[in-house]
C-alpha cells in the first residue's frame, strides 16, 4: 500500500494537530499507523479518538480497552469519548451527529486541525449502491472524498483509493496481526451489510474488472460533483445573507442547482447542515411553480418553518405550540402550530396522500385537542395498535393496515405482540400469509414479555440466544447495556 498519497494529506497540518477517529477495526488502526509513521517527518500533534456507543455492553468496552493499550504501545495520544444517547428513533443519525458534535469541539474552525478517518474504497462503492437505491443525485452519491469540510471541521480520508484487502495487507507487513470486528457487521439484515458481504462480492464474479470499472465511475462523478459544488456555491455567494429570497432566483435556476441552493439556504438558517428528503423537494417545487398571494408553509423542522407569500421564500420560527381544543364538526377549518387543518366528511373510504388521514365520525369525541410530540412521550412503533399490543383480534389489526396507502408509505411496519402460549408455527404461517396477501409490507411479530426480559436480566446464562428489537437493529438481549435492557423492559410493560 502506497502511502504518498496520506503524506499530500497530512503535509498541509505540519505543526497543527490531526484526530483520528479510532474503533479499533483494520481500517481505523491502518489509519492512525499511517499518521504515526508521518508525525516526526512532517510534524504535527496526533491524538486518537475513540467512541463508546455503550450498545454491546462488554463487547464495547473490552473494545475501549484494547484500543487505549494499542495507541499506549505506539505512543500515541488517546482519549476516549462516551456517547449517552436516549434510546429512540434514528439511532445511527443521532450517533452521527454526536460524534460531529465532539469534533466540532476539538478540530471546528481551525485550520492547523482536521480529523483523519478509516474509509477506503470498499466504503466508497458500498455507498455508492446505497445512495443509488434513495435517488440521491451526484454530490450524493459521493459523499466520501479525501479532503472535505463539513460545519466547520475539516475531515481527510487517505485510504479512499485502497481496498479492504490492501489494508489488511499493510497492517500485517507492519506486525499487527489482530484488530476488533464489530460482531453487527454478520447481520445482514442491515442493507449495508448485506451489500458489502453479498452483493457486490457478486457484481465483481459476475463481470471480470467490474471492481475497476466502478472506482473509475465513482472518480468521474466525483469531478462532476465538485464541479457542481464549486458552481452552487459561486451562486449562493450572489444572494447569501438574503432573508427573502424572490421566486424569479429560483425559478431560474436548473434543478441541479436548484436542490444544491436550497441546501444552503436551509443550512444557513439552522446553524446544521440540512438534507432536504424527496417529499420536501417535492412540495417545494409544487409551490414554486402555481402562483398564490396567499402564505404557504413547509416545515422544515420543529423550530422552523419554510415560508412562500409575496413571491419570495423566507423562513418562519415556530413559536411553542401549545395544545388547542378543536370543536371540528362547529368549525372544520381551524389553524394551529402553522399548519391549516381541514375536515371533509366522505360517505366511503378512499385512496389518501401523505397529507390525509382517514377516521371513523362517529368515533371521534366532538372536541380534540392539538398538541405536538413532547418529550418523554411514549410513540407506537411503525403501525402498532395501542402501544405496540394487538388488542383487537388479529384479523381486524391486518384489515385496518392493510387499508393504509402503502405506496406512500415508507418502509410500513406493524408491530405486534402475542400470547407465545397460544402461538405455534401453523398460526404464525396463517398470520405471515394473510399479511402479505393484504398488500402490507413488513410485519414484526414479537412473543416476548416484560416478565421474560426481567428472567433474562437475573439470569442471562439461562437465555443466550433471546433476540430481541432495539431500534432499527436486532440484538441478543443479554448483549445489550443494562441501561437498553431497563428500556425494553419498560416497553413491554406497556402491552
Amino acid at each position: 500500500m502506497n502511502l504518498e498519497i496520506c503524506g499530500k494529506l497530512f503535509e498541509s497540518f505540519r505543526g497543527g494537530t490531526l484526530y483520528a477517529g479510532f474503533s479499533g477495526g483494520a481500517d481505523s488502526t491502518a489509519v492512525l499507523l499511517a499518521a504515526r509513521l508521518y508525525r516526526e517527518r512532517i510534524g504535527f500533534r496526533l491524538t486518537a479518538v475513540h467512541f463508546d456507543h455503550g450498545l454491546r455492553g462488554e463487547e464495547s468496552r473490552g473494545e475501549a480497552r484494547d484500543a487505549a493499550r494499542f495507541a499506549a504501545a505506539h505512543g500515541i495520544e488517546f482519549r476516549l469519548v462516551e456517547l449517552h444517547l436516549a434510546p429512540g428513533p434514528n439511532l445511527e443519525a443521532r450517533a452521527r451527529n454526536a460524534r460531529l458534535d465532539v469534533w466540532k469541539r476539538l478540530a471546528g474552525n481551525r485550520h492547523d486541525a482536521a480529523v483523519i478517518l478509516g474509509h477506503h474504497a470498499d466504503d466508497r462503492a458500498e455507498t455508492l449502491l446505497l445512495r443509488l437505491l434513495r435517488g440521491s443525485n451526484a454530490s450524493g452519491l459521493v459523499p466520501l472524498r479525501e479532503r472535505s469540510r463539513v460545519e466547520g471541521v475539516t475531515f481527510l480520508r487517505p485510504l479512499l483509493r485502497f481496498r479492504r484487502s490492501e489494508i489488511e495487507a499493510f497492517l500485517r507487513d507492519n506486525g499487527i496481526s489482530g484488530w476488533a470486528v464489530d460482531s453487527s457487521n454478520a447481520d445482514e439484515s442491515l442493507t449495508r451489510n448485506a451489500l458489502r458481504n453479498r452483493i457486490l462480492p457478486a457484481l465483481y464474479d459476475l463481470t471480470p474488472g467490474s471492481e475497476s470499472g466502478l472506482f473509475r465511475s465513482l472518480d468521474a462523478l466525483a469531478d462532476d460533483a465538485v464541479f457542481l459544488e464549486a458552481e452552487a456555491d459561486r451562486r449562493w455567494n450572489e444572494i447569501a445573507g438574503t432573508v427573502e429570497i424572490p421566486f424569479g432566483f429560483w425559478r431560474r435556476q436548473p434543478p441541479a442547482m436548484r436542490v444544491r441552493l436550497l441546501r444552503r439556504f436551509l443550512a444557513a438558517e439552522s446553524g446544521r447542515d440540512f438534507v432536504p428528503n424527496r417529499s420536501f423537494l417535492d412540495r417545494f417545487e409544487a409551490m414554486l411553480s402555481v402562483p398564490s398571494p396567499e402564505l404557504r408553509l413547509l416545515p422544515v423542522d420543529a423550530e422552523r418553518t419554510l415560508a412562500l407569500r409575496n413571491e419570495s421564500v423566507s423562513f418562519l420560527r415556530n413559536p411553542p405550540a401549545n395544545p388547542a381544543a378543536w370543536r371540528w364538526r362547529e368549525l372544520p377549518e381551524t389553524v394551529w402550530n402553522g399548519f391549516r387543518l381541514t375536515v371533509e366528511t366522505v360517505s366511503a373510504a378512499g385512496p389518501v396522500t401523505l397529507y390525509e388521514a382517514l377516521f371513523d365520525a362517529d368515533a371521534l369525541p366532538d372536541e380534540l385537542i392539538l398538541d405536538r410530540r413532547r418529550d418523554g412521550d411514549r410513540l407506537a412503533q411503525g403501525f402498532s395498535p395501542s402501544e405496540y399490543r394487538c388488542r383487537s383480534d388479529v384479523a381486524t389489526v391486518m384489515n385496518a393496515i392493510g387499508q393504509l396507502p402503502h405506496d406512500c408509505l415508507y418502509a410500513s411496519n406493524a408491530n405486534l405482540t402475542f400470547d407465545a402460549s397460544a402461538m405455534d408455527a401453523r398460526t404464525l404461517a396463517a398470520i405471515l400469509r394473510v399479511f402479505c396477501l393484504k398488500g402490507s409490507h413488513m410485519i414484526q411479530p414479537n412473543c416476548n414479555s416484560a416478565a421474560l426480559l426481567m428472567e433474562a436480566q437475573r439470569h442471562p446464562e439461562r437465555h443466550p440466544n433471546l433476540i430481541v428489537r432495539v431500534c432499527g437493529f436486532s440484538a441478543r438481549f443479554i448483549s445489550l447495556s443494562k441501561r437498553w435492557q431497563d428500556e425494553l423492559i419498560a416497553r413491554h410493560r406497556l402491552k
